[in-house]
């Protein structure tokens, strides 16, 4: 079977830190905890959020 996805490690690794990003947004809202999806970006950045 020929792969159809080819990417890069560039590529790859983008997709892997949105994802992460994307599953932490996802569990604090099942949990009730009420963040905004860039907030929890700023804080995956090392950044500080109120």
């Amino acid at each position: 079977m020929k792969n159809k996805f080819n990417l890069t490690r560039e590529q790859n690794v983008f997709v892997a830190k949105r994802n992460i990003v994307d599953y932490i947004w996802k569990s604090a809202n099942l949990e009730g905890i009420d963040v905004t999806y860039p907030e929890i970006q700023a804080i995956y950045d090392g950044g500080i959020v109120n």
